[in-house]
């Protein structure tokens, strides 16, 4: 899991003069939260869950119909233009164990 973690914090990096990635993250079929009108945030990635926060990620389910996936790339790149990342979250070191994220940073 700390390279999930890694791979999206290098996603949010801010490149002068480059625009803003948009952040999508997919609950897979598998996922404990798939299809549920929410989510618990300790099954996501707590650099994910601050940017969701934030207004800057889009969280989704995982759909075999390409505009529904279209949508929400479109939406992520939509809101990649009006706000700003956090990545202010500490970079995980080691992986985790059991289906949770642990939290060892700041929250919002």
């Amino acid at each position: 899991m700390r390279a999930v973690d890694w791979e999206i914090s290098a996603a949010l990096r801010v490149i002068p003069n480059e625009p803003h990635k948009g952040l999508l993250g997919l609950l897979l079929p598998t996922h404990p939260d798939f299809g549920k009108p929410s989510y618990d945030f300790s099954r996501i990635p707590p650099r994910l869950y601050e940017n969701v926060v934030a207004g800057y990620a889009v969280l989704g389910d995982w759909s075999d119909d390409p505009e529904l996936v279209r949508d929400l790339i479109l939406e992520a790149k939509s809101r990649a233009a009006g706000e700003l990342p956090v990545n202010t979250f500490p970079h995980f070191t080691a992986d985790c164990v059991g289906q949770r994220w642990r939290r060892t940073g700041p929250t919002s």
